[in-house]
Order: structure tokens, then C-alpha cells, then sequence
């Protein structure tokens, strides 16, 4: 009262009804909050206080009661409110199906929807919505079924029967195969994402999601191997080897091979990025992805320390499901310096008690400065109540906005993306696509991107092998993805013929032979050599030796150039020699008498 008696220099009269009106007030709001008078200072520092926007996810699976039916789905939004959670995450596609309406993708298989064709993603969204709460649909990525025994047919017809192993056609093989065959991980199917078809695929169902529904995020599930030792359809164990120039099975261990199949993971997450903020840039993508960086990469070849670095993604949610809050503590002081930039959201298991787990672990979360947390699982909660109470009245005890992605509502960089064909329009795989000194390789899709470029005009420009190189020109916009198709030819003009050939006899049984390199639009990619009209060899070097001779021989000798494609130059002027004869040599051998 002292600081409003001097600021206002009220009389005592004047001063005694203020304090009784302003008392009323305050009596009048203390249900709902308590109302303080500050000066200028003191208001200040409870502006500071306010909490800070922060994510705060809550997921909801598919398997059991929880977005089912309309009462279900009221529920969970309900609870989520309650909670001061700002964030749905709900499962939508859990074994290549739809808690939606697909056109692509049967209805879902875990939990029915009730009635038949009730759509939970769109009712989520609608009562989400109303509530300043945004809806993060949640897919499982790979998975195609979880027992060796088929769903019954539906239309649209399952995965399981087109291109899994319900499936007749070898063509149409999408399927995920251990290096022993085996087509199921205990008892769970797959897609393999080295086969150029599962990565179209995949894109069409979760941009139908994106393009067709309001959603404000999308999250992938399951964007990993198995376990190392799988990957091995036989279309990506192809386009290895053709890569690599290697035949047979690839060794699991193998570090090529390893990090190949790492791309294939990359790339769909880099691919889907793009494709989300070409049409819709506020869209946010996510990923729950392994507790630990290292565990999830190495065993997983889910290399997610790669997407945040490359700004491939906008989140990740690291699951960390254990009751060990101690190791909770190492694995969320691993995953916070692999934020470069975008965010990282630990998971806490809602399910652990709320006590001695899962408030600590927020606690823990925070402490590590990350902008924001999830819970998992609603419906696998024990005492939904209890947890609300202990949320609302601890860590999240008021509602309060998601964190700010700054690269969205206010970037200063743009995007690129693109397809490389052939003048067929077919896929040409691998390219190397450069652009603003950045290189990256496409995918077996043709598919190639790029994020954080400059903005301006550039020059994007493309090389495979084979094939004559092109340039296309673009303009890069600050927060936009620009698009850019290039079209490769393939080469075939030869290498010029190669000249100036020398043969020198180095022995009776050795000959050396010397020519000047050829040249090639493309690159020469070795030399073919002729001895009396005959390949003998090749060499990817101008020079040869020649260790099959015989002594006291001519021959004559022809070299031509070929390239990546396969064009071969004529054969240069021919060059002869004539080895030595060997000399024998005669040790003298003296018989002595005793």
C-alpha cells in the first residue's frame, strides 16, 4: 500500500476504500488463483517465474482401449487436459493398418474401432484442438504383422498378402530376410527399407496422413533394424554388391554393409522431412528412437545422432524405459549433446511408480535444460488418477505452450529436393548431387535432398557413373523446400584410342607394356590388352606386364580405353617384340676317384 500511496498520494478516506475494494477482489479470484500487488519490480520477477513453453507429450497405443470409440477418445483428451499435457501422440498404424481413413491401408487390427470405420485420428484432432492441445499421430514404421499367421483379406487389401509372406510373386517381395532366410523376428514381420519400393510405399501412407488430416506432427516408430544381422531382401542385398562391386551374401558385420543399410534409415527420415515441409512447413516430424545413441546404432543401425546433426528431423524422443534412475540419468546426459540444434524430448515410462520414477526422471529431464518430455503410455497407466494429481500438482502444474522451433516460425534457411532419372524416367542409382559445396548420394528411389542451404540462386549438379553429368538451375527460399528433377544420359561417346603403346621384353617370360592415357567425356575406367588379337587382360592404369610369355617369341600388342558405360575405344597401333631365348646354364659336375 505503500508503493500506491506514493505513486498516487491518496488521502487516508480514499486509501481505506481502495484496500477494502482491492481485498474483495482478491477474495472474490482465490478459488481460482491468488492475486498479488507488485510494484514494477516485483512484477518482473514473476513474469521471470512464469514457466517457459515446453513440450509434454502423451502417448497413446493401439493395442488396448484408448482411441477406439468416441467415449474412448473423450476420455484421453480429457485426461490429457487434465494433466496440463499439451501434446497427443496416438498409435494410427500399428501393424500396417489404419486407425483412420485409409484408402491405402486396412482398418486397425489391434484394438477395434468402434463402430466399424470410426475414425480416431480425426475425432483426436477435433477435441484436441478445442483444447489448445496439438495431435502428433504415431506410426510403426517396418512392421507388418506380429505372428507367422496372416490377417484375413480386407479391402484394402493387407501387406501381409501383396508383398509379404502371403505374397506368390518374387517381384513383389518387399519382406525383411535374416542372413539365415528367416523371414520373421520372433515372430514379427517386416519391410525392408534397402528395397527402393518399401521407401515410395511407406512415403504415399504417411503423406496421405500429413496432406489429409490437420495434424501438427507426425512421429515414426520402429525406424530401425531388428537386429544387425537382418536387411537381407534380395533386391537390397543386389543393389549392395552392384554398389560396391561385390557378389554373394554381404557378412553382417561387415562395416560397408553396416553403414549401407544405416542410409537406408537416413534416408527415409530425410526423404519424409522434406516431403512434409514441402506442403506443409509448420508440420513437425518426429521419432522415438533408442535410449541410447550408441546401443541403437550399433545393434540397430538406427544412427539418430545423424538426423538431428543434418537437421533431418525437428525431434526425437529418446525411449528410456527403465526404473533405474540412476542409468535414467546416463542415457539423458547422452542424448543432450546430441540436440545440435533441434530438440530431443526424453520419454518417461508413465507406467513405473509415479513416487520413486517417474516424477524423479522429469526432474531429471529438466535438469539436462532439454524443451520438453513425454509420458508413455496412457492406457498402460495403473492409476490414472494418481498420476494426474501428482502431475498437475508437481512438475506440470499449469498449461503452457510447446517449445518454439525457431528453423520454423522464423527460418533463415531453405531446402532442396529431387528425383534423378534417366531419360526413361527410370531411378539412376547411386548420384552424387552437389550443390553450395554440399554433396550427398540419392537413394534407390532417385530420390535426393538437401536441408539448410543458402538462400539465392544455385546451381545443383549431378554425376553418376556411365553417364554424362547435368546442372539445373534453382532458386532457394528461406523456409521453403524448392523442387528439382535432373535427367541423366546415359554415355556413349567411347574414350579416345590410346596411343603411343611401347613393349619392352623384360625377360624370355615377361613383357612390359607402356602407352599415353586416353580421355573420356566421362572418365576412362580402364584399358583393354590385346596380345595377337586376343584379350589377355585389363588395366585400370596406361601400363601392363605380361608374365605368360614364352622365350624366343613375337608377339603383337593392342590396347583400347572403355568407360563406366561400357564404350570401348578402337584399339590403339599395334606394338611387337620378341623375347629373349633363356640361356641355359651348365654346372660342370667332376667325378672324383678315391
Amino acid at each position: 500500500m505503500a508503493a500506491l500511496r506514493s505513486r498516487y498520494n491518496l488521502r487516508p478516506r480514499a486509501r481505506r476504500f481502495l484496500f477494502l475494494g482491492l481485498l474483495g477482489l482478491a477474495l472474490l479470484c482465490s478459488a481460482r488463483r491468488t492475486v498479488v500487488l507488485a510494484g514494477p519490480a516485483e512484477e518482473a520477477g514473476r513474469l521471470q517465474s512464469e514457466p517457459a513453453p515446453e513440450f509434454r507429450s502423451l502417448y497413446v497405443t493401439a493395442w488396448t482401449s484408448g482411441l477406439e470409440s468416441e467415449a474412448a477418445t473423450t476420455a484421453l483428451v480429457n485426461y490429457a487436459a487434465a494433466c496440463h499435457v499439451n501434446v497427443i501422440v496416438p498409435e494410427v498404424r500399428l501393424r500396417a493398418d489404419a486407425y483412420y481413413a485409409s484408402a491405402i491401408e486396412p482398418p486397425g487390427t489391434g484394438i477395434a474401432p468402434s463402430p466399424a470405420g470410426y475414425d480416431s485420428l480425426a475425432d483426436c484432432i477435433a477435441r484436441a484442438h478445442q483444447l489448445g492441445i496439438e495431435v502428433h499421430p504415431w506410426v510403426v514404421t517396418f512392421r507388418v504383422w506380429t505372428s507367422t499367421t496372416g490377417p484375413g483379406h480386407t479391402t484394402p487389401e493387407h501387406l501381409w498378402w501383396t508383398h509379404g509372406p502371403g505374397n506368390t510373386d518374387p517381384a513383389q517381395d518387399w519382406l525383411m530376410y535374416s542372413d539365415t532366410g528367416a523371414w520373421d523376428y520372433g515372430g514379427t514381420v517386416n519391410l525392408d527399407p534397402g528395397h527402393p519400393a518399401v521407401e515410395d510405399y511407406l512415403i504415399s501412407v504417411f503423406m496421405d496422413i500429413v496432406t489429409r488430416y490437420e495434424v501438427d506432427g507426425l512421429v515414426l516408430d520402429y525406424i530401425r533394424y531388428p537386429a544387425r544381422n537382418w536387411g537381407y531382401n534380395p533386391v537390397a542385398a543386389a543393389r549392395f554388391n552392384t554398389e560396391y562391386g561385390r557378389s554373394g551374401q554381404p557378412d553382417a558385420n561387415d562395416e560397408a554393409w553396416l553403414n549401407w543399410r544405416r542410409e537406408q534409415i537416413s534416408n527415409l527420415v530425410k526423404r519424409l522431412y522434406l516431403e512434409i515441409k514441402a506442403v506443409k512447413p509448420g508440420v513437425k516430424l518426429g521419432a522415438d528412437v533408442w535410449s541410447s545413441w550408441g546401443t541403437g546404432n550399433g545393434s540397430y543401425l538406427q544412427d539418430w545422432d545423424s538426423w538431428t546433426r543434418n537437421h533431418w528431423i525437428d525431434y526425437v524422443q529418446p525411449m528410456i524405459y527403465t526404473s533405474n534412475n540412476n542409468l535414467y540419468r546416463t542415457w539423458v546426459e547422452d542424448a543432450a549433446t546430441r540436440q545440435y540444434g533441434r530438440h530431443v524430448y526424453p520419454l518417461v515410462y508413465a507406467g513405473y511408480n509415479i513416487t520413486a520414477n517417474v516424477l524423479p526422471q522429469i526432474d531429471l529431464v529438466r535438469a539436462n535444460g532439454f524443451a520438453g518430455l513425454g509420458l508413455y503410455a496412457y492406457n498402460g497407466i495403473p492409476d490414472l488418477p494418481a498420476l494426474q494429481s501428482a502431475l498437475a500438482g508437481g512438475p506440470l502444474p499449469g498449461t503452457v505452450a510447446t517449445a518454439e522451433m525457431p528453423w520454423l516460425t522464423a527460418p533463415t534457411l531453405g531446402m532442396l529436393k529431387g528425383r534423378v532419372l534417366d531419360a526413361g524416367g527410370q531411378p539412376v542409382y547411386p548420384v552424387t548431387v552437389t550443390i553450395q559445396s554440399q554433396s550427398t548420394k540419392n537413394t534407390g528411389t532417385g530420390f535426393y535432398g538437401f536441408v539448410d542451404l543458402e538462400p539465392g540462386a544455385c546451381t545443383v549438379h549431378a554425376s553418376a557413373e556411365g553417364y554424362v553429368g547435368a546442372s539445373g538451375e534453382v532458386n532457394i527460399t528461406a523456409g521453403q523446400v524448392a523442387t528439382l528433377d535432373l535427367v541423366l544420359h546415359r554415355e556413349t561417346t567411347p574414350p579416345s584410342t590410346p596411343r603411343d603403346l611401347v613393349a619392352t621384353a623384360v625377360s624370355g617370360r615377361r613383357v612390359d607394356l607402356t602407352w599415353t592415357a586416353a580421355t573420356d567425356d566421362v572418365g576412362v575406367t580402364g584399358y583393354r590388352v590385346y596380345r595377337d588379337g586376343l584379350e589377355i587382360g585389363t588395366s585400370a592404369a596406361p601400363s601392363y606386364s605380361d608374365l605368360a610369355c614364352a622365350p624366343a617369341t613375337t608377339y603383337s600388342y593392342e590396347v583400347s580405353a572403355y568407360d563406366a558405360a561400357g564404350n570401348e575405344s578402337a584399339r590403339g597401333a599395334a606394338a611387337t617384340v620378341i623375347t629373349p631365348a633363356e640361356l641355359s646354364v651348365h654346372v660342370p659336375i667332376v667325378l672324383r676317384s678315391r
